[in-house]
C-alpha cells in the first residue's frame, strides 16, 4: 500500500512502533515522526509546545492518517483550531486493542502525565483482530519468502494474483504506486466489501467471546480513569456501510457498532460512536473514504472526524 519499511521499527518487546524522527510513506503520502515516534508536521518545532497541555491520540492506521498530508488530518485541524493545546498522536499502523494498551500504559508512565487533559481512542472495527500487526512483523523478518507468512484468506482473484509469480510482481510494483494500485485493486476485486466482510467475522462470535477481545478497551479505560484523565472511543464505521445497496442488502449491517456501543455502555465507557454523523454527510458517501479503501479517511473523512471529536470536546 505504498508504505516504507523503514515506518515500523521492533520495540524490542514484541511490538511494532514507528521509527523515531524520521520520514517514511504511508499509503504514499510523506509522514514525519518525531523522537518519540509520534507523527508531527514537517519541520516540526518542538520549542512551540513546551508546557502546553496535552490531548492523546490513540489508534491504528485510521488514527495515523495513512494517506492524506499531516495539515489535513484531524489531528493536524484540531491542531490549528487549539493551538493552546498540543495533539499527541501515538497511533501506529496495525496496531489493536492490546497494543493501545500497552501504549496507554507507556503515556502514564511518563513524567509529563500531569499535563494530559483528555485522551481519545480512535476504534476502527478490525482492532480486535492481531491480524495486520503479525504480517508487519513478518514482513519485517529476513525470510520475507516464508510459508509461513501473512496467515490470512484472501478471496478469488486476490488470491489467483497473488498466487502467480508475474501476479506477486505486479502487486508488489502497485503496491509503491498507492493510488494507482487502490484503484486496479477497487476495480477488480470489491475490496470495501470483502474487506468489511473479512474484519467483521469476530463478531459475528458468541457474545462472551467478543466481551472477552473487547476487555482491553476497559483495561485502557481504567487506567486513565486511576489518574482522573478523561478518556472517550470514537468508534469509526467502514466505507461499506455507507452505501445504500449495502443497508438493503445486509439489515445487521451495523452490529459490529452496537456490540462494542453496548459493551462501553455496560462498563461506563465514553464513547462517540462517528457513524450516525458519517451517515448524515449529504453528498457520496464514498468520499469520506481513500479511494476503494474500506476504512482509511479521505480528506473530507479526516474533516468530519475532527468535527466529531470537537463537538465533543468542545461539549
Amino acid at each position: 500500500m505504498g508504505t516504507s519499511k523503514n515506518l515500523f521499527i521492533s520495540s524490542g518487546k514484541g511490538q511494532i512502533i514507528n521509527c523515531k524522527q524520521c520520514k517514511a510513506k504511508a499509503f504514499g503520502v510523506d509522514v514525519f515522526t518525531d523522537k518519540h515516534g509520534l507523527r508531527v508536521e514537517e519541520n516540526y518545532a518542538v520549542d512551540g509546545n513546551i508546557g502546553k497541555d496535552i490531548i492523546i491520540i490513540i489508534g491504528d492506521s485510521v488514527g495515523f492518517g495513512v494517506g492524506v498530508e499531516y495539515n489535513n488530518t484531524f489531528q493536524g485541524q484540531l491542531s490549528k483550531k487549539f493551538t493552546n493545546y498540543k495533539f499527541e498522536n501515538h497511533s501506529v499502523i496495525a496496531h489493536n486493542l492490546n497494543d493501545h494498551l500497552i501504549t496507554t500504559e507507556k503515556i502514564l508512565a511518563n513524567e509529563h502525565k500531569n499535563k494530559i487533559r483528555n485522551a481519545f481512542l480512535i476504534y476502527c472495527l478490525n482492532d480486535i483482530s492481531s491480524t495486520s500487526s503479525y504480517e508487519i512483523k513478518e514482513k519485517l523478518s529476513a525470510d520475507l519468502g516464508s510459508k509461513n507468512s501473512a496467515n490470512r484468506s484472501d478471496f478469488g482473484l486476490v488470491k489467483l494474483i497473488k498466487g502467480s509469480t508475474i501476479g506477486s510482481s505486479i502487486n508488489a510494483f502497485l503496491r509503491d504506486k498507492s493510488i494507482l494500485y487502490l484503484w486496479i485493486k477497487g476495480i477488480l476485486t470489491s475490496p470495501q466489501e470483502r474487506m468489511f466482510y473479512m474484519d467483521t467475522k469476530p463478531y459475528q462470535q458468541e457474545i462472551h467471546t467478543i466481551e472477552e477481545a473487547l476487555h482491553p478497551l476497559l483495561d485502557t479505560s481504567d487506567a486513565f480513569r486511576s489518574k482522573n484523565i478523561p478518556f472517550t472511543v470514537i468508534i469509526s464505521p467502514y466505507a461499506y456501510q455507507l452505501q445504500t445497496g449495502s443497508m438493503r442488502k445486509n439489515k445487521d449491517i451495523f452490529r459490529p457498532q452496537k456490540i462494542v456501543s453496548d459493551y462501553l455502555k455496560k462498563n461506563k465507557i465514553n464513547y462517540v460512536d462517528a457513524t450516525s454523523m458519517f451517515l448524515q454527510y449529504t453528498e457520496d458517501g464514498s468520499e469520506l473514504f481513500l479511494s476503494y479503501d474500506p476504512m482509511h479517511l479521505s480528506e473530507s473523512g479526516h474533516l468530519l472526524l475532527h468535527k466529531v471529536i470537537m463537538n465533543h470536546f468542545e461539549s
